[in-house]
């Protein structure tokens, strides 16, 4: 590849190789005349699910042995990068026509910004806004029982149509990023292991005086958790260890009791709902069943030193 890629897109891929074919033809497309190049992370495939591709032109393809979870795989691949520009993707999403254009543009009219996101359409076919606020003692609680629609208790944030709005953290699902922010940032920490590494790689940006948007002008599908969903129930006990980790680091050790304390309550809330109304599900967490409810519960009692200390440094990649 002549010359310099202005954008270098990363995609970390683990057992979905359909999905990874997909989306790798939807990249040309989506990139217009970018100078760009693709670098793919398996992360430990096996049999049927490896990716089988080889690197070549501008695509470089990295192995690794084994799952070593989201944030190792996407440092990999974006400390391996050439570009100016990280575009971190799943490797489920679809990207659209001239979608890293856009959104590229967007970051160079706002130099205060260090990452976009696009809106995502889900499979349901309606769009879904990838901007949260950060997590709390009590937000994630409160939508587990169903009250995520009241302002002060919610952990979403509110579309505002075609336009930009600047929001707490965006989902590394697909995310545009500079380069030298993320790199000023350490990258992804690498103590996550599947969940959470988006939201406190955007906080720690945060801290350093950087911004993070959605671009509502430009679209993407994605289907979303389709790795977890092959892979059995640990990606449960996963999501409420980067929680607990998550909410140690910006709250500390009082912040963590109330964290576990308020889940631990909307869990057994959740849990006897389920076993008197079996069938019914609540808006918020009704894709979980009992099973899970009580792996996540158990892994919010049992596990309160999985956190990382408050103002724990990011471990920088190797």
């Amino acid at each position: 590849m002549a010359g310099k890629p202005r954008v270098t897109v990363v995609v970390v891929h683990h057992n979905t190789p359909d999905y990874l074919h997909s989306c790798l033809r939807r990249v040309d497309e989506a990139l217009g005349d970018l100078a760009c190049e693709v670098v793919v992370v398996d992360n430990g495939s096996q049999g049927n699910g490896r990716p089988g591709i080889r690197s070549g032109g501008r695509l470089r393809v990295i192995s690794n042995r084994e799952n070593r979870g989201f944030a190792v795989a996407a440092n990999q691949g974006a400390f391996a990068a050439a570009g100016e520009y990280l575009l971190f993707l799943n490797s489920e999403v679809k990207l659209t026509p001239r979608s890293v254009p856009a959104l590229l543009a967007v970051l160079e009219r706002n130099p205060g910004l260090a990452a976009v996101a696009p809106l995502v359409i889900g499979l349901e076919g309606r769009p879904r806004f990838p901007g949260m606020k950060f997590l709390n003692p009590w937000n994630h609680a409160a939508s587990l029982i169903g009250l995520g629609g009241i302002a002060v208790l919610s952990r979403e944030w509110q579309a505002q149509g075609r336009h930009l709005t600047e929001v707490d953290w965006i989902s590394a699902s697909t995310m545009l990023m500079r380069r030298r922010a993320f790199e000023g940032a350490c990258g992804f920490d690498e103590h996550y292991f599947f969940y959470e590494e988006d939201e406190d790689l955007c906080w720690r940006l945060a801290r350093q005086g950087h911004r993070v948007a959605v671009w509502g002008g430009t679209r993407v599908f994605d289907p979303g958790g389709v790795s977890a969903a092959i892979s059995g129930d640990w990606p449960v006990a996963e999501f409420y260890l980067g929680q607990l980790r998550f909410v140690r680091r910006r709250w500390g050790r009082f912040g963590l009791l109330g964290y576990r304390g308020c889940i631990a309550s909307a869990l057994v809330a959740k849990l006897l709902l389920r076993w008197l109304m079996p069938v019914r599900g609540w808006r918020k967490g009704a894709g979980m069943d009992r099973r899970q409810l009580a792996l996540a519960l158990r892994t919010v009692i049992a596990r309160p030193q999985a956190s990382g200390q408050a103002g724990e440094a990011a471990r920088v990649p190797r």
